[in-house]
């Protein structure tokens, strides 16, 4: 369990650090954050654990520790799945935007060269 505990305080410290140099943005860090004091609050008390093991699975504490870390990584996944979309629609938007101004621009030049 210490090992575990050392782990997480490790990438809590790298998690502040990132943000810190603005390698890792904000919003994103505070799920980071709060995924590491939940982790540490599992690791440290023992009832807590041993309580939701019991409701969860019937396997000891370690298993829960790891199913508890993959759900979390399953959740970033998630959240990261659904920010890529979000950023795909805009991009596509923002590249139609891009043709019609260029299209107006060329129509702009055209009348122009015209006259």
């Amino acid at each position: 369990m210490t090992l575990f505990i050392a782990c997480v305080v490790l990438l809590l410290v790298a998690v502040l650090e990132l943000v810190r140099r603005h390698k890792l943005r904000e919003e994103f860090s505070w799920l980071w954050i709060g995924a590491c004091v939940l982790f540490i609050g599992l690791a440290v008390a023992a009832p807590v654990r041993e309580w939701l093991s019991a409701r969860i699975t019937s396997a000891p504490d370690v298993p829960f520790l790891l199913l508890a870390v993959s759900l979390f990584l399953v959740a970033i996944c998630l959240d990261f799945s659904i920010q890529v979309s979000s950023q795909s629609n805009h991009i596509k938007n923002l590249a139609q935007e891009v043709a019609l101004l260029r299209k107006t621009v060329e129509e702009l030049q055209s009348d122009d060269s015209e006259r």
